[in-house]
């Protein structure tokens, strides 16, 4: 690791750590002062401080500035504004277009996260077998969260036995990952 790429991971460190204590002003100094440098993900960090300390006008701002540099997390956060009608009007239809320019451009694999908004949207929308589809491949993709969302549906609708045995898969599932990760820690301290 070259000492600009360690000088630039040690400060990006030093702002998470100030956001992650609530210092919100030395965050947004410190992450601004190296997307000054170019380094365009920060403009997702900043917007992520701003929507933190409720200021949606200058989030929409940096989450913006974070879609030109194709950084995913910046499309899912200005559409998850769009759904909330945070600093904007709420319009669902263009949160969806955002999440779908998101999935066509966008390197990174965040399609477990795009499914799970699409699928809230389809849910505030009423339309439940799209949002359930959505849930599905969120899931089938790893996001527990998505099965929980699942087993909400199922409970919401009468669905008791298909509430019961994902609850039980939702249970096992969480139940095998903390072994896992267990172990791997046990792994690591020899």
């Amino acid at each position: 690791m070259s000492d600009n790429s360690a000088d630039i991971e040690k400060r990006w460190e030093a702002a998470s750590s100030a956001y992650e204590s609530g210092n919100f002003e030395l965050a947004i100094r410190a992450f601004t002062e190296l997307y000054d440098e170019g380094i365009e993900c920060c403009a997702t960090e900043i917007g992520l401080v701003y929507e933190s300390m409720g200021n949606s006008q200058a989030a929409i701002e940096w989450y913006q500035k974070g879609t030109y540099a194709l950084d995913a997390e910046s499309f899912i956060g200005l559409a998850n504004l769009y759904v909330r009608g945070k600093g904007v009007d709420p319009s669902l239809e263009y949160a969806k277009e955002i999440l779908s320019v998101c999935v066509r451009t966008c390197k990174d694999k965040v399609e477990h996260r795009v499914e799970l908004l699409l699928g809230d949207i389809y849910s505030l929308e009423n339309d439940e077998q799209r949002a359930k589809d959505c849930y599905n491949r969120s899931y089938s993709l790893g996001n527990l969260i998505a099965l929980k969302r699942l087993v909400c549906m199922d409970k919401k609708n009468g669905n008791y036995l298909k509430f019961f045995l994902r609850k039980i898969s939702l249970f096992f599932k969480v139940y095998s990952l903390l072994r896992r990760d267990l172990r791997d820690m046990r792994i690591r301290e020899f």
